[in-house]
């Protein structure tokens, strides 16, 4: 309850702050080009990697909120501009089947997908670290982001080839 009533209020500013951002610098961005946005996804996912391991292991409350600030809104910067890029990659007649199947793909991964591979690292860690282990594991999965990073990064490439 105490650990809901300092990080809940932090990360939903966060989370708000960081989405209205993406979408502002991702219409700036967009003028000189239509992939140029997606610099930002690659950026971002390579740079909450250090954010989220210091608000996993730092001892300060008040560091780990400040930290938690950033990194939230870091990480959903990109979230209105992916939902713009798969608009302009997509078809006319075929944009919103593709924001459909992006956002169904985005829910099995996110909501499930990897929330299930670090809760099975979490168990497969309990003998070694006990009470630990999910601490563990959530550092484990930062693997996943620099992932995000590199498909972000190929992405951007064929967005550039594609429209620009």
């Amino acid at each position: 309850q105490e650990v809901g009533l300092f990080f809940g209020p932090t990360g939903a500013l966060g989370l708000f702050f960081g989405i209205v951002a993406g979408g502002w610098l991702g219409d700036r961005l967009s003028r000189r080009s239509l992939s140029r946005p997606l610099i930002i996804c690659v950026a971002n996912n390579l740079a909450i990697i250090p954010l989220y391991l210091i608000v996993l292991w730092v001892q300060s409350l008040e560091v780990a909120l400040v930290v938690t600030f950033i990194a939230m809104a870091t990480s959903t910067m990109s979230a209105p501009i992916i939902q713009a890029a798969v608009q302009n990659v997509a078809e006319p007649q075929a944009r919103a089947t593709a924001v459909g199947v992006f956002n169904v793909v985005v829910g099995i991964l996110g909501q499930g997908l990897l929330p299930l591979s670090v809760g099975i690292m979490s168990d497969a860690l309990m003998p070694r670290f006990g009470q630990e282990s999910l601490h563990w594991a959530l550092t484990i999965a930062t693997v996943y982001m620099a992932i995000s990073g590199l498909l972000f990064a190929r992405a951007l490439k064929l967005t550039a080839q594609r429209i620009g």
